[in-house]
Protein backbone atom coordinates (compact mmCIF):
# COMPACT_ATOMS: atom_id res chain seq x y z
CA UNK A 1 0.00 0.00 0.00
CA UNK A 2 1.35 3.41 -0.97
CA UNK A 3 0.77 6.25 1.44
CA UNK A 4 0.83 9.59 -0.35
CA UNK A 5 3.00 12.18 1.34
CA UNK A 6 4.98 9.65 3.36
CA UNK A 7 8.74 9.88 3.06
CA UNK A 8 10.49 6.55 2.63
CA UNK A 9 13.73 6.20 4.53
CA UNK A 10 16.58 5.54 2.13
CA UNK A 11 19.87 3.80 2.67
CA UNK A 12 23.03 5.91 2.30
CA UNK A 13 24.03 4.17 -0.95
CA UNK A 14 20.59 4.90 -2.43
CA UNK A 15 20.96 8.56 -1.46
CA UNK A 16 24.43 8.69 -3.07
CA UNK A 17 23.06 7.14 -6.26
CA UNK A 18 20.17 9.61 -6.36
CA UNK A 19 22.54 12.53 -5.82
CA UNK A 20 24.73 11.27 -8.67
CA UNK A 21 21.68 11.04 -10.95
CA UNK A 22 20.55 14.51 -9.92
CA UNK A 23 23.99 15.98 -10.55
CA UNK A 24 24.18 14.34 -13.97
CA UNK A 25 20.74 15.62 -14.96
CA UNK A 26 21.54 19.17 -13.93
CA UNK A 27 24.91 19.05 -15.70
CA UNK A 28 23.19 17.92 -18.91
CA UNK A 29 20.77 20.83 -18.55
CA UNK A 30 23.58 23.35 -18.08
CA UNK A 31 25.50 21.88 -21.03
CA UNK A 32 22.41 22.28 -23.23
CA UNK A 33 22.03 25.86 -22.01
CA UNK A 34 25.62 26.55 -23.10
CA UNK A 35 24.88 25.04 -26.52
CA UNK A 36 21.83 27.29 -26.95
CA UNK A 37 23.78 30.32 -25.70
CA UNK A 38 26.71 29.64 -28.03
CA UNK A 39 29.22 29.39 -25.18
CA UNK A 40 31.55 26.63 -24.07
CA UNK A 41 30.69 24.49 -21.01
CA UNK A 42 32.45 25.90 -17.98
CA UNK A 43 32.53 29.43 -19.43
CA UNK A 44 30.41 32.40 -18.41
CA UNK A 45 27.08 32.62 -20.22
CA UNK A 46 26.94 35.36 -22.85
CA UNK A 47 23.36 36.51 -22.41
CA UNK A 48 22.00 38.03 -19.23
CA UNK A 49 18.86 35.88 -19.47
CA UNK A 50 20.95 32.69 -19.60
CA UNK A 51 23.05 33.87 -16.61
CA UNK A 52 19.85 34.47 -14.64
CA UNK A 53 18.44 31.08 -15.71
CA UNK A 54 21.71 29.45 -14.61
CA UNK A 55 21.33 31.06 -11.19
CA UNK A 56 17.85 29.61 -10.89
CA UNK A 57 19.11 26.19 -12.04
CA UNK A 58 21.80 26.27 -9.34
CA UNK A 59 19.23 27.20 -6.71
CA UNK A 60 16.92 24.39 -7.86
CA UNK A 61 19.83 21.93 -7.71
CA UNK A 62 20.64 22.94 -4.14
CA UNK A 63 17.01 22.57 -3.01
CA UNK A 64 16.66 19.19 -4.73
CA UNK A 65 19.98 18.03 -3.24
CA UNK A 66 18.83 19.01 0.23
CA UNK A 67 15.50 17.21 -0.24
CA UNK A 68 17.27 14.01 -1.31
CA UNK A 69 19.73 14.21 1.61
CA UNK A 70 16.89 14.63 4.13
CA UNK A 71 15.05 11.62 2.74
Amino acid sequence: MKIHGAKPVSEPEVIRARLAQLSEAFQLTVDEMHKFDGTQPGAEFGGSEMRIAHGFINTAWLWAKEAIEKN
